[in-house]
């Protein structure tokens, strides 16, 4: 794992923060991975575009095998 300062690792996570609150669609961000009973889905046009800025940003992992998730 990389040994990122503290300066570093807090540069990151407000360029990962700002990033994501641009790029989000309202209707995906606080969703987790699971939704619970009563949940809504979000919109599917959303969750397309959602995959697609995540993809673009390198954020996915469609190669990974299937033993790793």
């Amino acid at each position: 794992m990389a040994d990122f300062g503290a300066t570093e690792l807090d540069v990151f996570r407000t360029e990962v923060r700002d990033w994501m609150e641009a790029n989000a669609p309202a209707s995906v961000r606080g969703i987790g991975n699971a939704l619970g009973p009563g949940s809504q889905l979000p919109d599917t046009n959303d969750m397309e575009a959602w995959r697609i800025a995540l993809a673009d940003k390198g954020w996915t992992a469609p190669t990974w095998p299937k033993e790793y998730g």
